[in-house]
């Protein structure tokens, strides 16, 4: 296991927000791309992919962390249990049929890069959301600004 001393991506963009070229915030989206593919390939399902769960290692490269909702055995779940991952990394399927996929942890992955070129200081979508306020928000398919 390799130490991330740079602490979470989520820590870095908020402490760096300014200071974080546009050539920086691409090379932390392709080195997510290809954590994820990794995980893709070996068919693990990570179902948390988000800046807070990505790390900077030494040479600040981003290591996707924190499995602890992931599966290894299998690329499709049942899970009636949303209450344990924020709503707004939740695929739509997810939310409406309680299915995490490969594709799920996609559409986590495009929340991410959102976060990584968003001013991150802002809260996702200007306020907080309760899972109902958030499913009704990802269906009326209204999407956050930029």
């Amino acid at each position: 296991m390799e130490i991330c001393p740079h602490g979470s991506l989520l820590s870095y963009l908020r402490k760096n927000k300014t200071k974080t070229t546009l050539s920086e915030r691409l090379r932390f989206c392709i080195e997510s791309a290809d954590g994820l593919a990794y995980l893709e390939k070996k068919q693990c399902l990570h179902r948390d992919i988000a800046a807070r769960n990505c790390l900077l290692s030494l040479t600040d490269q981003i290591k996707i962390s924190d499995f602890g909702l992931s599966d290894d055995k299998r690329t499709e779940m049942q899970d009636d249990t949303l209450g344990k991952v924020p709503v707004k990394w939740l695929a739509p399927e997810v939310m409406q049929d309680k299915l995490y996929s490969l594709k799920s942890d996609v559409w986590a992955f495009g929340v991410l890069m959102w976060e990584i070129y968003a001013d991150v200081a802002r809260r996702a979508c200007h306020h907080e959301s309760s899972p109902s306020e958030a499913e009704r928000f990802l269906g009326s398919r209204v999407r956050c600004e930029l």
